[in-house]
């Protein structure tokens, strides 16, 4: 079976456009903030520099048939977003990336009907399990393991009013939302739905799901239910 890539919901395949290869297994460059001491040999690195630069991914294409037409239907495609959008392949079926299309598109071997090309997308660091993606519900207090070496930052759905705690980090609701109140641990904002509930929180300290450990949750009183999607990574 061909290999293929799907990129803001569209399967490459409907463009006839196959993967032949990519760097897809290859790992984001970290960033090394190096610090001369005068007197002293090497250089020291600061504690908080476990960031990482974008990394850029290729994939080796080739298209089947029509390439007249389907080549500029698929340049259009990919041009049509400028954000970040979801970035998966059936190389490696078990992750997806956050990738904006950079705009690099370069053609090989052509003919009427086929061709092959090069296609670039420039990709947030992190290689996001799907695994990540699955609803952990809690109805009372209870602990969730982190299984990779990175720190998680989860999105929450939190029903009632009170306090939750995750580790040594609160978030307390203030005002319940109408259903309830969606926290996003990485951009910390809440919402529900498309409006804005930033105004119905107070957030002691960065809630983290750490890494390789079993973190606590701590539902307090008039907190019904939390849903974690924990969001788990790998570089």
């Amino acid at each position: 079976m061909a290999n293929t890539f799907r990129y803001a919901g569209r399967e490459s395949s409907s463009f006839f456009t196959f993967v032949s290869d990519s760097n897809g297994w290859n790992s984001a460059p970290r960033i090394l903030n190096d610090i001369q001491v005068p007197g002293r040999s090497g250089t020291l690195t600061p504690l908080n520099s476990n960031t990482f630069n974008n990394f850029q991914l290729t994939y080796q294409c080739y298209m089947t048939k029509e390439m007249k037409l389907k080549l500029d239907e698929l340049r259009a495609y990919l041009n049509a977003f400028s954000g970040y959008q979801r970035l998966e392949d059936t190389i490696n079926p078990t992750y997806y990336r956050m990738a904006r299309y950079n705009g690099s598109f370069e053609v090989g071997d052509k003919d009427k009907q086929g061709a092959t090309f090069s296609i670039k997308f420039d990709c947030m660091p992190q290689k996001f399990l799907k695994s990540g993606e699955a609803t952990i519900t809690l109805t009372a207090s209870g602990t969730i393991k982190n299984p990779t070496s990175y720190d998680a930052k989860p999105i929450l759905k939190i029903y009632g009013t009170g306090e939750v705690k995750i580790g040594t980090s609160t978030i307390k609701v203030k005002k319940a939302g109408t259903q309830y109140i969606e926290f996003d641990c990485d951009t910390l904002n809440a919402f529900e739905d498309a409006n804005n509930r930033n105004s119905n929180i107070e957030l002691v300290k960065e809630p983290l799901l750490i890494a390789n450990i079993a973190t606590g949750i701590t539902l307090g009183t008039g907190i019904t239910k939390v849903e974690i999607k924990p969001r788990w990574y790998t570089i």
